[in-house]
């Protein structure tokens, strides 16, 4: 499963849209579209961290590549080689 499908996927289970609405979606931005909220969030952090051992900081969250399903794999796969 690639990181765009993981997303998807953890989406689909913790918001009200499945799996074909979030990749028809992917480029809207998460937050402001309400698929989750901010406990979601924190929850969808975690998850990362322990799926791929990755932590974001304060300038992560301004990029606005973080503000999607597809900015955030591009993010996460990023970081993954480094």
């Amino acid at each position: 499963m690639n990181t765009k499908e993981w997303l998807i996927d953890w989406f689909a289970k913790h918001s009200t849209m499945n799996a074909e609405e979030l990749q028809k979606n992917a480029t809207v931005n998460y937050m402001e579209a309400g698929f989750i909220d901010s406990f979601s969030f924190v929850m969808l952090l975690s998850d990362i961290d322990d799926e791929y051992d990755i932590l974001f900081n304060n300038e992560d969250f301004l990029n606005p590549l973080f503000t999607n399903i597809e900015g955030l794999a591009k993010l996460i796969d990023e970081r993954k080689v480094q």
